[in-house]
């Protein structure tokens, strides 16, 4: 999987989570009854993860951006929010390959 990140400034936090070709979107992680979002790609053939047509969103949360799959990899594009205090590479991250198991969190819930 390649996850690309787009900055956003704000003081939201989320938590994205990554086991092989599935990633679980959780908006705030500090909830405790937050469980986040499941959204599973191991399925999908090669092309682009079409939106819900009613919402127009391919989460419910808005926060991944784009997703497709090509030659088997996984490519998503995900909202990552950043704080005032952000470091350069947080506003201006690059693109990860995962493989395997990851978690990718906001600037300051490390």
């Amino acid at each position: 999987m390649i996850v690309t990140f787009s900055p956003q400034r704000s003081d939201h936090r989320v938590h994205y989570a990554v086991d092989g070709d599935m990633l679980t979107v959780t908006r705030d992680p500090a909830t405790p009854d937050e469980t986040g979002e499941v959204l599973d790609f191991s399925g999908s053939e090669d092309g682009v993860w079409e939106p819900d047509e009613a919402t127009g969103l391919i989460d419910s949360l808005g926060l991944v951006r784009a997703a497709h799959r090509a030659s088997g990899v996984v490519y998503l594009t995900l909202v990552a929010f950043h704080d005032r205090s952000a470091s350069s590479d947080e506003r201006f991250p690059v693109p990860v390959e995962v493989s395997g198991a990851a978690v990718f969190m906001s600037p300051g819930q490390r």
